[in-house]
């Protein structure tokens, strides 16, 4: 769920239309089987989002708030529509 909101903080700037579902598997190829310690992995998606968002010059500042405030809100909408169709 970190990682999809993340990308979903990454994508609101990009203007990127697919929601960031790149970003999502970019982000945890980078981070799965490195650690099984939540916390932790929380931390590394956040660094390497603000990094991703520093590369594609984004307001890192409005970033910040983003993926500090982890609003699950339209992650949980989409699972949701892809249930109904399951």
């Amino acid at each position: 769920m970190h990682a999809a909101v993340n990308a979903n903080c990454l994508a609101d700037q990009s203007g990127m239309p697919t929601g960031g579902l790149w970003i999502t598997c970019i982000l945890m190829g980078r981070v799965s089987g490195t650690t099984h310690d939540v916390q932790q992995a929380s931390k590394t998606l956040d660094k390497l989002a603000r990094e991703e968002g520093q590369r594609s010059k984004l307001d890192t500042a409005k970033l910040d708030v983003c993926l500090t405030k982890q609003d699950e809100t339209v992650v949980r909408a989409s699972m949701k529509q892809g249930t109904v169709w399951v």
